[in-house]
């Protein structure tokens, strides 16, 4: 809704379920769509179940999107079948999605059995992302033949002055199909991404991705990023080509400080300014 009302610091408006984990908001089968909150702030959703379903979409379905909104807290709830139509080579679902939204903090949740992607920020500044768990469990990879991704758990796409620390983002164990990667957590595209903050991650069989260069921003550059205290254990290869277990590219001031590769089968670490896996994006096709 976007004409919702607000709450303040001193009275939150709270969503909670009175036996944590035992309430469940389902998604219409129509449409997976489940919650829209726009130019929301103060708002608290406590210890739910949010459940999508399969359904035959063309859509990039969202389960819960956030938007323009601040100050807001999800804490202790479960994300739970983020899902599209087998075969359906265009639906890219979402669980919970942060558009241009501001100084919220999602804390201790659970994002299992999604299809593509989990966790997204867009446009976001100033946002906590810390302990939380992702694990796609049967749904490990796409398994329709024109997917590009096996699944991503906590993505930002040009966001700034984020944290995001101590989750623990758990991929397919299997590689993607058809030149896709399973990324546990990732930053894309500039103008801006700078300033963010990853402390203290543990991806496993997945890998963590800063790519900073944007076809339609070829002279943007992300700032003053930095991941520290990380364990990466085991990269799950892609099908076609290895993929690094960390891959920064296009950086400045790029800061790695403390990481564990473990168990990798390809190459640890590439830092370079364009992409070695795809041709070269020098401007915009």
């Amino acid at each position: 809704s976007s004409t919702a009302r607000n709450g303040t610091a001193a009275a939150p408006i709270t969503v909670k379920a009175e036996h944590e984990r035992q309430a469940t908001l389902k998604s219409d089968p129509s449409t997976n769509k489940l919650i829209y909150f726009q130019n929301c702030s103060w708002w608290r959703w406590e210890g739910i179940i949010f459940r999508g379903t399969s359904v035959p979409t063309t859509d990039s379905e969202y389960l819960i999107w956030w938007k323009n909104s601040h100050n807001n807290v999800f804490r202790r709830n479960i994300l739970f079948e983020i899902n599209c139509a087998d075969g359906n080579k265009d639906c890219a679902p979402f669980g919970l999605v942060n558009g241009g939204s501001t100084y919220n903090l999602i804390e201790e949740n659970e994002i299992l059995r999604y299809r593509a992607h989990n966790l997204n920020f867009y446009d976001g500044v100033g946002n906590i992302v810390r302990r939380n768990y992702c694990n796609p469990r049967d749904y490990n990879v796409w398994i329709v033949p024109y997917s590009l991704t096996g699944g991503n758990c906590f993505d930002f796409y040009h966001s700034s002055d984020n944290i995001a620390e101590n989750n623990i983002a758990e991929t397919s164990s299997l590689p993607s199909q058809h030149g896709g990667a399973n990324i546990g957590l990732g930053m894309w595209r500039p103008s801006p991404a700078s300033n963010n903050k990853f402390l203290g991650n543990i991806v496993i069989n997945g890998m963590t991705i800063f790519k900073s260069f944007d076809c339609n921003d070829p002279n943007g550059r992300a700032y003053n990023n930095v991941l520290e205290n990380q364990v990466i254990y085991y990269n799950s290869p892609r099908q076609h080509e290895p993929w690094p277990a960390i891959w920064q590219r296009g950086g400045v001031g790029f800061a790695i400080k403390n990481i564990s590769v473990i168990n990798v089968e390809t190459t640890a670490f590439v830092a370079d300014a364009s992409d070695p896996l795809w041709p070269p994006q020098t401007s915009c096709p």
